[in-house]
Formats: C-alpha cells, structure tokens, sequence
C-alpha cells in the first residue's frame, strides 16, 4: 500500500551508499497483481482480513510467480519477511539451493522446524510451468488446514498454509 511504500522508500534512505547500489529494488502494485483472483478463489474469506499480525497481501507469497514478471527473474526467488534476518554473506547464493530439490518440489525453506515462514526460496520456473499442481498443493493445504483449524488457521495469515503445504500429509 501507499503508506508501506513511503516507509520502505524512508528506510532505504538511512541504508549506507555503497549497501543501496548493491541492490534493486521495485514496488509492486498490489490491486493490479493477476495473483489476487487465485488468492480469492482459494482463500477463506475471513482469512483475507486484517489483523495485528498480518494482512490479505501477504497470500501474494503463495503466487511469486503471478508477482514477479517473467522479465524480471529468471528463476530463483527469496521471499524474505522483513526483520526476521540479518545476512553476513550474499543471499544470493542461497538460490543455489533450488539445484537440489526434488522433481516435484517448488521451493525451498531455512528450516522447515521453526515453520519455515520467515524465508522461502521459489523456483519460478518450475511454478511457471507447473502452475497448475502448484495451485493444487496449496488448495488441498489450505482447505486441510482451514478443516483442522478453523479460524484460528488465519492467525498466521498465509503462515499456516506455508506450514500445511511443508508438511506433504
């Protein structure tokens, strides 16, 4: 929204010099995004609701690929949520990570025992070409998840359905 992009754009300002040329950094519209029809047609409604903890647009991690035009990534994707790490080397490298995966496997996790929901990394080309198993997965995660849980299930926001995705049961 409006009001987090100035606050972004703010924070960027304090960023060192030669720390701000070493990176890019693009803003994304949210109401012009293809992914909010596949959020909507997945999400429970009192899921896309704003609370303290999280908002509707954090689904949008659940569809990188409908966020990041094909332009502009090649393939690996780190979705970062803010304030949760500190890196002391490239987190680039970590897209090395993706070479390892299984077949069937969309993306990778820091650690999938502390829910993994601070970090993913996507493999856009695979989400690109199987997009229709990848929506499958997480339909089948969050109806599981929402069955189980009810309510309390949108407590995370999309956090639970990254925890019901991982768990493949």
């Amino acid at each position: 929204d409006g009001l987090g992009e100035q606050d972004v754009k703010e924070a960027l300002k304090e960023l060192e010099p030669n720390l701000r040329a070493k990176g890019s950094f693009r803003f994304y519209q949210q109401e012009e995004l293809d992914a909010w029809q596949e959020i909507h047609a997945l999400v429970p409604e009192d899921c896309l609701q704003f609370s303290s903890h999280y908002g509707s647009a954090g689904w949008l991690r659940m569809f990188p690929h409908l966020v990041v035009p094909q332009s502009e990534a090649e393939d690996a994707l780190i979705w970062v949520d803010a304030g949760d790490y500190v890196f002391l080397a490239d987190p680039a490298e970590l897209a090395e990570h993706l070479e390892h995966l299984d077949e069937d496997d969309f993306l990778a996790v820091a650690d999938d025992q502390v829910l993994a929901l601070p970090m993913q990394i996507f493999s856009l080309k695979r989400l690109r070409a199987k997009g229709a198993a990848w929506a499958k997965l997480i339909t089948d995660a969050v109806h599981k998840g929402y069955a189980e849980m009810g309510g309390k299930f949108c407590g995370l926001g999309e956090g639970f359905g990254v925890v019901y995705l991982l768990s493949k049961g």
